[in-house]
């Protein structure tokens, strides 16, 4: 299949990084310097302060490693206002927007300080790929999001390269188009060469020639220069440290690959996703996107529910208590909350909307799919296959004749025997051996569609409801990538109708059930699921499994 077949190839980087400083080392490090550098900073910051109205400190949201947003430091070196007077990139003195102390904090580094607190937090290390905000990372290509597999750093070698950037940028007739056609590729570039090869010294060599550049006007060392492309796309980028240069390709004229990346995603297949979103579902969707990255084009839809059906919410709140019991209550709530409070606390995706953000993958939230808006944005992505998984509502007619090849839907059991919602309840109510995963095509019938494909899911004794849903939308993932190949390979929804005899039907949850599956020794949660909750699984390993 194509789309396993020429992933792994694009993210074997992580493979082949080098390791850098020891983290016990740099932590001991980063505490003396912040409280050696601490009245330099007070300093600092009262300049700052005292110097145009607005905090000490500016805050911003940038990717760190695994493409999980974290607030990254500095000292405010522009007005308050500048986000509404310009873009993400600076440019030089001539930008109106940076402040006079602000230029000399910019012209020393002295405003990257602050970021010892983030390498102090484990959001950044003292050596690493600068991080991006998101607006450039979405341009990565798959083999350059390789950077995304380890943490961000204060410096690395692409800062030294361009150490004067914003000299570059300020010469350049269009900025933005400057640094991400030109500047930001040869900085992801250098910046992989230098983690293939990466040890502790030569990251002490990094953060020792970063203080000598901070404060040292070497003038024998010329400016790294960006050349206006000479016909279509030829770079000529020259490094401002030798040693930079050295073993790279920088200086020599490089085709650009634009054109060709622009038409194949316009030949690629699409494929729409539509889920509530949830920790589960991202078990499963991550694991479809990170492998299809390169193959697909990706668009997720995020489903917030159904219309209200009261005008209170305490008295829906009330409703679902009395048809679900307070226990099943409770567990709703901790499958939302504990992955909600994990993904805060350790600044890692838990849910399908930042893991999609951090592959590049566009996310719409919406009420409802069937909603005319929501319709219309679908239909203008013009997808091949609309993809349902944790949807918690019918799809209509509407919407499934958008696509052109068809629709799927995941099901957690072996249909046709449990169809209906929540089955991974009834089979335990039900004391069952086993169940499992079906790809089905969705017919606007729930559960009714033929089945491309299936996997069987073992139940063993006492396993709670958390532990056998999380497995399976595990093996929903590979389920998933296979499915899809084949329905886009085929150019139809292939599959066996489903033996209506053999149909049954669950519903909602009740509290009977729960009893049911408690007396069976079965659990809804155990504390063991919040070890597997917990467990790190990097983005990049998704496309060597």
């Amino acid at each position: 299949m194509t789309a396993t077949a020429t992933a792994p190839a694009e993210h074997s980087h992580a493979d082949v990084f080098g390791t850098g400083l020891p983290r016990t080392l740099e932590v001991v490090a980063v505490t003396a310097g912040l409280i050696i550098l601490s009245p330099l900073l007070a300093v600092l910051a009262l300049l700052v302060r005292s110097s145009s109205p607005g905090p000490a400190l500016f805050r911003q949201q940038r990717i760190g490693v695994d493409g999980t947003p974290f607030t990254m430091l500095k000292l405010r070196t522009m007005y308050v206002d500048a986000d509404r007077r310009g873009g993400a990139l600076t440019v030089g003195a001539r930008d109106p927007r940076v402040t006079p102390v602000g230029a000399a904090l910019r012209r020393h580094k002295l405003d990257e300080l602050p970021q010892l607190i983030n390498v102090l937090r484990g959001h950044m290390r003292l050596v690493g790929p600068r991080p991006e905000v998101a607006e450039f990372v979405r341009l990565y290509t798959p083999a350059q999001r390789a950077v995304l597999a380890v943490p961000p750093g204060i410096t690395d070698p692409a800062s030294l390269a361009f150490y004067r950037e914003e000299e570059l940028l300020a010469a350049a007739a269009d900025p933005r188009a400057t640094y991400v056609e030109h500047i930001m590729p040869s900085k992801l570039e250098l910046n992989l060469a230098y983690l293939r090869e990466r040890t502790w010294r030569a990251d002490l060599g990094v953060i020792a020639r970063t203080l000598l550049r901070a404060f040292v006007d070497d003038e024998r060392v010329p400016p790294v220069r960006v050349a206006t492309p000479v016909g279509v796309g030829t770079t000529d980028v020259r490094s401002a440290d030798p040693d930079e240069r050295s073993g790279t390709t920088h200086g020599r004229a490089q085709p650009d690959a634009a054109p060709a990346a622009h038409a194949a995603a316009a030949a690629r297949p699409r494929v729409a996703i539509v889920t509530n979103g949830n920790h589960f579902a991202n078990l499963a969707l991550r694991h479809l996107l990170a492998r299809t990255a390169s193959s697909y084009e990706h668009r997720v839809f995020v489903t917030t529910g159904l219309r209200r059906q009261h005008g209170n919410r305490l008295v829906e709140l009330r409703d679902l208590v009395r048809r679900w019991g307070l226990r099943y209550f409770a567990y709703k709530v901790a499958t939302y909350g504990l992955p909600a409070l994990a993904q805060i606390v350790l600044r890692r995706p838990f849910f399908v909307a930042p893991t999609a953000t951090a592959l590049g993958v566009p996310v719409d939230v919406v009420r409802n799919i069937n909603d005319d808006e929501p319709r219309a944005a679908l239909r203008a992505f013009a997808p091949d296959i609309v993809l349902s998984f944790s949807c918690p509502y019918r799809i209509g007619n509407d919407v499934l004749d958008i696509p052109t090849v068809g629709s799927l839907n995941v099901h957690s059991s072996l249909l046709p025997r449990y169809a209906g919602v929540c089955t991974y309840i009834h089979v335990l109510a039900d004391d069952e051996p086993r169940t499992g995963v079906t790809v089905h095509e969705m017919v606007e019938r729930f559960d009714a569609g033929r089945i491309v494909a299936q996997r069987e899911v073992p139940i063993g004794p006492a396993t709670s409801v958390f532990a056998l849903f999380s497995t399976q939308c595990r093996r929903a993932g590979p389920l998933l990538v296979d499915a899809i190949a084949r329905c886009l390979r085929e150019g139809t929804i292939p599959g066996e109708p489903q033996d209506a005899s053999q149909r049954t039907y669950r519903g909602e949850p009740t509290r009977d059930d729960i009893a049911r599956l408690r007396a069976h020794g079965h659990r809804l949660l155990r504390p063991a699921d919040l070890a597997t909750l917990l467990r790190r699984e990097p983005l990049a390993a998704e496309v060597t499994r």
